[in-house]
Parts: C-alpha cells; structure tokens; sequence
C-alpha cells in the first residue's frame, strides 16, 4: 500500500495513528495516517506571517505541543477535542522541547542557555488536581528540609 501524505510535517503521534500539519503560513491539524483525513483542526488557516513552528504530541498523545517562533509563543491543545489550554510567551528563542514520559510537564531549552519545565495543568483530567496536590506537598516538603538544615548549621555557628 502506498499512501502519499504530502500535509504531513513529520510528527506522529507514539501509537503511530495521527500525524500533525503545520504550515509555516500558520494553522495546526491532526490527521489519520490510515487514510489522509483532517480529524480535528486546532489553529485555523489563520495568517501569522511565514515562521518556522515547532509541534509534536505529548508522548502519552493526550496533547499537542505547538510553538511559533516569529511569536515565540507555545500552546497547548487537548487531543481529544482540540481545546486550546494554554498559551505562553516564550522570553527567549525556543531551541528544543519535550514532554516528560507521563505527559504531565513540558522542558524548554532556550537559545540563551536557559531552561524550564511548564507543568501541563489539564482541568479537563481528574487526576491533575491530585497530581498537583502531591506535587505541591512534595515541593513543600523540599522547601521545609532546606529550611530544617539551614536552622541546625545556624545554631552550629552559634555554639
């Protein structure tokens, strides 16, 4: 079989059943690699001038990970009905991006050197109101220890 899929970008999601399109002249589709077919449009063929984009899927394919680098903006999308749940200004170019195995984080290297990690708060899933409670009581707890330990080498100082 022979299929000439001439939209596709070269992103495909882990599962191997979508890819993704991204013109440079602006929009962002998924569709079926079986037959060719737009499942769900997520940015309309809208004109935000001719710049390079860089998408892919979260490898757990809950979420499309989109970034402009005329606007230096990333987006994420919902792959199960296309909604748009996050949109951030980047403060430097964006070099390189990846979602964590479970899906739950984005790491972003930055032409500066610099490096961050976005958490991907879906409120549309259940379970990332408890993962960003444990995530919280765990930062918290970090926070805590260093505060413990810098107490005890203050009150070694002391004595």
């Amino acid at each position: 079989v022979h299929l000439t899929l001439p939209k596709w970008g070269g992103q495909i999601s882990s599962d191997g059943k979508y890819g993704l399109y991204a013109p440079t002249r602006g929009g962002l589709e998924i569709f079926e690699f079986r037959n060719g077919k737009v499942i769900r449009t997520l940015i309309g063929k809208i004109a935000e001038g001719v710049f390079e984009v860089l998408t892919f899927f979260t490898p757990t394919n809950n979420h499309v990970i989109y970034y402009n680098k005329g606007k230096r903006t990333i987006r994420v999308f919902r792959t199960q009905d296309g909604k748009q749940i996050a949109d951030m200004k980047c403060p430097a170019k964006v070099r390189q991006a990846l979602g964590t195995h479970d899906g739950r984080a984005l790491i972003v290297g930055y032409e500066d050197g610099a490096i961050q990690m976005f958490l991907i708060v879906d409120h549309f899933d259940e379970t990332t109101v408890d993962y960003l409670k444990r995530w919280r009581k765990h930062q918290f707890h970090a926070k805590l220890e260093a505060i413990r330990q810098e107490t005890v080498e203050k009150q070694s100082e002391l004595q």
